[in-house]
């Protein structure tokens, strides 16, 4: 279906279509997904979240960058005790944001469904848990939640 707020959108257990998303000072083609049951419409609380990103997305983006940056600060040392090889690769130390931005690359942006609360979750694969990846939940556009993928839907 060709939707006027989020584009050509298909229908496979949720709604998925594709978006540009700036970060790191890169853009990035990334799936969109809108959790949906088969028989529901895109609700209006979904389509807020999506304006209200759209407005103030600056300001989100610097505020998912700084949280995957403390995150990632965190959680280096313990990445870093793996005896491996390409240790610095996999889980460099850094001292900037934008030496984050290196280590990550964004692949959803998923929009909740939910009651009350404007609810997205970006999802990023990252150098140092391929399997588990990273993720940015926001709350009416607060950061609410950094974690692996599966904390954050």
């Amino acid at each position: 279906m060709q939707d006027e707020l989020f584009g050509y959108l298909e229908y496979d257990f949720l709604w998925q279509g594709q978006m540009e998303l700036k970060i790191y000072n890169r853009s990035y083609n990334v799936l969109l997904s809108i959790e949906c049951d088969e028989d529901e419409d895109i609700s209006e609380l979904q389509r807020q979240s999506m304006v209200e990103f759209l407005k103030n997305e600056a300001k989100i983006i610097n505020e998912v960058e700084q949280a995957i940056f403390q995150y990632y600060q965190s959680i280096c040392s313990l990445k870093r005790e793996k005896n491996v090889k390409n240790i610095d690769e996999i889980a460099p130390i850094v001292y900037r944001i934008d030496e984050v931005g290196k280590l990550v690359k964004p692949v959803n942006f998923y929009i909740r469904n939910t009651e009350a609360e404007r609810t997205i979750s970006i999802l990023f694969e990252c150098t140092w848990d391929f399997d588990l990846g990273v993720g940015v939940q926001l709350v009416n556009e607060k950061v609410t939640n950094v974690g692996v993928q599966n904390d954050v839907l």
